[in-house]
């Protein structure tokens, strides 16, 4: 065989070929090796096999017609072209079938150079893969016969009834039962009632849509309680809702306790509120219930003054403008005072800011109501949360149907803290109010309303005024034009001995027909009337004379007009 005949070879076909013919190939030989051996044993072997009988003559590979191409130098790569079909993909209509086209004779491959040895392993070099055979042309689909449609098989007969048959007696004991396994149980059955926890507390919702419970004061503490944003949404809870429920005791790095089921909303059933109007949709009404300010301790007639002067209805907005050194401290405790004990089923909250610690505590001890406050040592943050906090709390229950009454000290500095606040964010003003800060001062004391579909919230702010501060002067105009009564304090009055020191001409309310009887109206007008002409210490000193003759005010509204028919007599 020639080269040309080794070179179309595979080197399987090659290794195949030396050994039928005993031509010893050791390994690690590449393809242009074993042709190099076969041609060296080629003469030899012809030689010895020429008298043999022809059926005995190796197999050869078919001849290469003489276009076929000739080798390439040893010193040029050869490359080999793709195969290529040579008749088109599709012949005539689609619904002819294809002829495949004869195979074409496989073109001859040029002897590969010998690669050298590697320099690290061992020393066999590794043999190319066998080409692959060219892929006949695929065929192109002839039309599908037409389907041909077998004839339904007879319906089958019902089997005939088969009758159970007789138990057979077993002599093989029955199996023992097995053991039905229960099902673990789950993390809700393994919080046993004495697991859970007993909380409550005020809702504060985060911006985020999860909230916490607020179980101290209404400010952040560590016994605070974290409610998902599900349950939230489940039972439409609101910021200022007063929360009871089961909570789950802090596992190993959890910050806070977690509600898991929530028993009452406000005393009410969770299922009560689902349907609960907003503050801002209900109806806003001038008050039409009094404010009853009968002290518990006769002795005490600052509260029976007050109502003399300027009645109080639920629903008010009531500003107390208070000069340094005028009483209002002693007023207020009073005032709160007065109002629980006449009005039990009204709630009265009593908000210090920016307060000293000792005049926190001494209030505290003064009165039988809730006082949230918080000191001159912490950040505008802390009042600004804690107020808008209470408000939304009495807002909650103004829509329950309940009064609320929220006595604040003070507005001005709720109204400072909101300044500063906005300074901390570079919006600095020194020496003047930002506009911005009044107005969400005033959201908390322009939401004092009686309402007609629930009950109402009434708010007594205090003031500063004759500081000398034009700051303080400025909130007093804006504060002024909102409110419905006006309570002014003397400090002139407060040196003189009199207790309290209200100002009789410059206070008073407004609509105060729409609350209180026609007798107690005709009363406060004999009253403005007799009184009108005297000055502020001659008045209070009149009005503390009649009031030392009647043990309340209802029997000086009546015996008044008596009283003012003698002295006209006697003059």
């Amino acid at each position: 065989m020639s080269t040309t005949d080794f070179s179309a070879m595979t080197v399987v076909e090659l290794r195949k070929y030396a050994k039928e013919h005993g031509v010893t190939l050791g390994a690690g030989l590449n393809k242009s090796d074993i042709i190099q051996k076969l041609e060296e044993a080629e003469p030899q072997e012809t030689a010895s096999s020429a008298p043999a009988a022809p059926e005995e003559a190796p197999k050869t590979a078919p001849a290469i017609p003489e276009e076929a191409p000739k080798p390439a130098p040893e010193s040029q790569p050869a490359f080999r072209s793709a195969w290529r079909n040579p008749s088109n993909r599709y012949t005539g209509s689609l619904s002819r079938t294809y002829q495949a086209a004869p195979p074409q004779p496989r073109p001859a491959q040029a002897p590969v150079a010998p690669r050298p040895a590697p320099r690290f392993g061992p020393g066999a070099a590794v043999e190319p893969k066998p080409q692959e055979e060219p892929r006949p042309a695929q065929p192109v689909w002839a039309e599908p016969a037409p389907l041909r449609r077998e004839p339904a098989p007879a319906p089958m007969p019902a089997p005939a009834p088969i009758s159970a048959p007789a138990p057979v007696p077993s002599t093989v004991p029955a199996a023992a039962p097995q053991p039905v396994q229960e099902a673990e149980p789950t993390a809700q059955e393994l919080m046993t009632p004495a697991t859970l926890q007993d909380v409550s507390g005020v809702l504060e919702m985060h911006p985020d849509g999860y909230a916490f419970l607020r179980t101290v004061g209404m400010i952040p503490s560590a016994g605070d309680v974290y409610v998902a944003a599900a349950q939230i949404k489940r039972f439409g809870l609101r910021t200022g809702d007063l929360v009871l429920g089961k909570a789950r005791p802090q596992r190993e790095g959890d910050k806070f306790k977690a509600l898991l089921t929530v028993t009452r909303v406000n005393n009410r059933a969770p299922e009560e509120i689902q349907n609960r109007p907003s503050f801002d949709a209900l109806t806003a009404i001038y008050p039409q219930k009094p404010v009853s300010l009968k002290p518990a301790d006769p002795r005490r007639r600052s509260t029976r003054l007050l109502e003399l002067v300027a009645p109080i209805g639920f629903g008010q907005r009531v500003l107390l403008l208070c000069q340094p050194e005028s009483g209002k401290t002693c007023l207020m405790r009073n005032l709160a005072n007065a109002i629980n004990a006449n009005h039990p089923d009204a709630t009265v909250y009593v908000l210090l800011l920016d307060e000293n610690p000792e005049d926190v505590t001494l209030f505290r001890d003064a009165v039988s109501c809730e006082v949230f406050a918080t000191t001159f040592d912490q950040n505008p943050e802390n009042h600004l949360r804690l107020s808008e906090l209470l408000l939304e709390r009495a807002e909650r229950q103004a829509e329950a149907g309940g009064d609320v009454v929220v006595l604040v000290d003070s507005l001005t500095r709720l109204s400072k803290a909101y300044t500063l606040a906005a300074a901390q964010q570079g919006r600095a003003t020194p020496g003047m109010i930002n506009p911005a800060s009044l107005y969400r001062a005033k959201r908390l004391f322009g939401a004092a309303r009686a309402l007609r579909e629930g009950g109402s919230l009434t708010v007594v702010g205090c003031l500063n005024v004759a500081t000398g501060n034009k700051v303080d002067d400025t909130i007093i105009e804006e504060f002024r034009e909102a409110a419905n009564c006006v309570i002014t304090l003397d400090a002139g009055l407060a040196r003189a001995g009199m207790r309290p020191a209200i100002s009789f001409h410059q206070s008073g309310t407004r609509r105060v027909e729409s609350f209180v009887n026609p007798t107690q109206l005709e009363g406060l007008r004999i009253l403005r009337k007799e009184l009108g002409g005297l000055s502020d210490g001659a008045a209070l000193k009149q009005l503390s004379e009649l009031m030392e003759l009647v043990p309340d005010n209802e029997t000086l509204f009546a015996r008044l007009p008596e009283w003012i028919a003698l002295l006209d007599g006697k003059k």
